[in-house]
């Protein structure tokens, strides 16, 4: 999952969360700077990615459905950021 920061501000990621229709996972305390990309994955492909920019590896990903899933990226507020 890619993310990009679209404001002029710097973000915080503590207790953000992303979610399907059936498990959580939560963000560690991290910034993602004005117009920055971010890679979302699991903490094992992290260091597959880092190579493509700044990663956050999560160590409970989300199970994805084989056939479709909906993933939501929500902040600390439980405001939907994507």
């Amino acid at each position: 999952m890619e993310f990009k920061n679209l404001t002029a501000d710097t973000l915080f990621t503590e207790a953000w969360f992303l979610s399907d229709f059936t498990d959580t996972t939560y963000f560690s305390a991290d910034t993602i700077l004005p117009n920055e990309y971010v890679i979302i994955g699991n903490t094992s492909a992290e260091t597959f990615y880092e190579g493509f920019g700044k990663t956050f590896g999560l160590s409970s990903f989300i199970s994805l459905n084989k056939t479709e899933d909906l993933l939501t990226l929500y902040d600390q507020y439980g405001t939907v950021l994507d």
